[in-house]
């Protein structure tokens, strides 16, 4: 190994201070050549991927000069077309050594100007006469079949108009090779992370929800909790985020009632608020619960508390409705009284039948809704066409 100078190694940690900044996997290779530049230079730097199964090359990142003859897409191509004659391919193929190794390792000036279509084509014309390379093996996420699967190649190739790449660079690039890996890694991490941040986010925004602190204020809000909150009248300004005071007193006695009670919880009960054919559903969510048995909160989102807000259309409640119990219609006339509160004699009196007849058809409703008693089948009917949670 080449001994570095102080100057090479402060090159070096600042370098790998740069790969520390959060970065997307986007902007990872453009990062990279912009450092990398100033502790290795060289006239021509690029980025790479290189899939091995089907030899193709796709440059991510470049410091090609747009004055060249030739074009970013044509030069692209033109090393696609040779991929094979490169001698650091054939290299690696060999020995899956990722390490740092420049062209002149393995052919001489004269050798290769005799490569007709990896120089003549694509070196010569860009006024190059050396490769260096390292190449980053990371796990290939293309649909190929599992047994052709290999793992893609990250590739920065330093190119220079002379063979004047030292055994320093090969050092300083050796050295970096982890770095660089796990910069990539990182790099993947966060983008992936993000990119199901901004999922998860687009579709908590579809729902109801508030995020609530300790005392019950409002942390954050979705779009449709406060569209929500403003149709039925429990916001307090046009503010977003002040919550009415009635519902502000409401969410503080839930909480308060969770704080003195010493028994097992209950779930908290709905707020029902109705408005025309339609209600609103406000359930608090408490967070701060311990599970049993040690295991680990499953919360869906960091906050002591969060109020769910929902809205329901009501169902139109008549005789007729309770038809869809499985009733007759003279049953369903019965059951609708009988959620109506009203006595036997009165019921009756308004279908205009004998009381003998009317029991005869209580017991009938009982019996289809399977249950024994006035005030459980009126919960039962209730329950199953959705009035009742």
């Amino acid at each position: 190994m080449h001994h570095l100078t102080q100057r090479d190694l402060r090159g070096m940690l600042r370098f790998c201070q740069s790969l520390l900044a959060p970065c997307q996997l986007e902007e990872f290779p453009q990062q990279v050549l912009f450092h990398l530049a100033e502790i290795v230079p060289s006239e021509i730097s690029a980025y790479a991927e290189v899939n091995l199964h089907i030899g193709s090359v796709s440059t991510l990142a470049s410091s090609f000069d747009n004055g060249l003859q030739l074009g970013h897409s044509q030069i692209e191509a033109t090393a696609q077309r040779h991929f094979h004659e490169n001698p650091l391919v054939t290299h690696y193929l060999q020995t899956q050594d990722g390490g740092a190794y420049k062209i002149s390792d393995f052919l001489s000036e004269s050798e290769l100007h005799r490569l007709s279509g990896m120089y003549e084509q694509f070196l010569q014309p860009l006024g190059m006469e050396d490769q260096f390379a390292i190449a980053l093996a990371v796990p290939n996420i293309t649909a190929i079949p599992r047994h052709l699967k290999q793992p893609k190649l990250i590739v920065l190739n330093l190119h220079r108009s002379d063979r004047s790449f030292s055994e320093r660079d090969r050092t300083v690039l050796n050295l970096l090779h982890p770095h660089l890996l796990q910069a990539y890694q990182n790099a993947t991490a966060l983008t992936q992370t993000q990119q199901e941040l901004t999922a998860f986010r687009q579709t908590i925004e579809q729902l109801g929800l508030i995020g609530l602190n300790e005392g019950g204020q409002v942390r954050w809000l979705t779009d449709r909790a406060w569209l929500l909150l403003k149709q039925y009248d429990l916001t307090s300004s046009h503010q977003k985020g002040r919550l009415s005071d009635t519902l502000e007193r409401w969410i503080k006695h839930q909480i308060a009632l969770r704080a003195t009670t010493s028994d097992i919880l209950q779930p908290c009960l709905p707020l029902y608020i109705e408005q025309s054919d339609r209600r609103l559903i406000v359930r608090l969510v408490d967070q701060t619960i311990t599970p049993p048995d040690g295991l680990a909160k499953s919360a869906l989102l960091d906050e002591p508390y969060l109020l769910t807000v929902d809205e329901e259309a009501l169902l139109p409640f008549s005789a007729q409705s309770l038809e869809a119990l499985g009733l007759t219609q003279r049953e369903a006339e019965v059951l609708y009284w009988l959620i109506q509160d009203k006595q036997n004699s009165e019921i009756a009196r308004l279908l205009g039948i004998q009381a003998g007849t009317l029991k005869k058809h209580i017991e009938h409703v009982y019996t289809k809704l399977g249950v024994q008693t006035r005030t459980a089948a009126v919960l039962q009917a209730l329950q199953r066409l959705g009035l009742l949670h």
